[in-house]
């Protein structure tokens, strides 16, 4: 129980990890892709409290002592409007991004599935 984040992690692969970040990275974040020059990390359901999860407060140290240009990273929270980014490494489109919607089908008058969104 407890608040909860699904959380992304870029980083360009020239980028030197240290081993106990590494070991804190893989103790934090599930899943890993290696598009190209970068290392992305996911995690879904990850409490991201530094004074419970030490893991998680080195990598955020971590991540403060980075260049900007070499990392980005997203957490995003059960609430609506609690959305946090860091870094500015850009990454092509597609890479890394969010949505926050509801989807409800529906038929239109000619029978085709039609999709209604909101978005905050």
């Amino acid at each position: 129980m407890g608040y909860r984040s699904d959380v992304a992690f870029a980083i360009k692969t020239s980028v030197t990890i240290p081993d106990d970040i590494n070991q804190a990275i893989n103790e934090t974040f599930h899943d890993v892709y290696t598009p190209d020059d970068y290392n992305i990390y996911t995690a879904d359901s990850v409490k991201c409290y530094a004074w419970i999860d030490s893991s998680y407060a080195k990598f955020t140290d971590f991540m403060s002592s980075l260049e900007q240009e070499d990392f980005f990273f997203i957490r995003i929270g059960e609430d609506d409007d609690d959305v946090e980014s860091r870094g500015a490494l850009e990454l092509p489109d597609g890479y890394i991004g969010y949505e926050r919607h509801i989807v409800i089908p529906s038929i239109d008058i000619i029978g085709k599935p039609k999709r209604i969104c909101r978005h905050p």
